[in-house]
């Protein structure tokens, strides 16, 4: 019966091991500048901006509302891993990875609009001060 129960405990812990299927986890701590000219696509709703070199593939800013914006990592959810997956082009609220043509709804939570992605964007978490919005994790 103990032996039962230990060969359970290690196929348990096996299982729970690394999780190829998802954007690993970087340090994200970025501010953008409102009043910039450079960041003016998120004057209007619905705009968005791209930031390079943050987060795991790039950072996706999205205004949903007056003072609600919405940030997500630029990797596609489909093989994370893989060197062409990232959203590249944004149509209106549609964030599109032409690697594997999954699309994610920006004015929502990231979620899929079509695979064959399962996985919603990976999101960050956005605090707006004044003209200043912070993006961290």
């Amino acid at each position: 019966m103990r032996n039962s129960v230990t060969i359970i405990f290690l196929i348990f812990l096996i299982s729970c091991g690394e999780r190829n299927n998802y954007i690993p986890d970087v340090f994200v701590n970025h501010e953008i500048d409102l009043n910039s000219p450079e960041n003016i696509s998120l004057s209007a709703l619905g705009g968005n901006l791209i930031i390079e070199n943050q987060g795991y593939n790039g950072l996706i800013v999205y205004r949903f509302s007056n003072y609600e914006y919405h940030a997500f990592d630029k990797s596609c959810t489909y093989e994370p891993l893989t060197a062409c997956a990232e959203i590249d082009s944004i149509s209106s609220s549609l964030a599109i990875c032409n690697c594997c043509n999954s699309v994610f709804l920006l004015d929502q939570d990231g979620s899929v609009a079509n695979g064959p992605a399962i996985l919603s964007l990976k999101r960050y978490s956005t605090f707006l001060d004044g003209n200043m919005l912070f993006i961290s994790n």
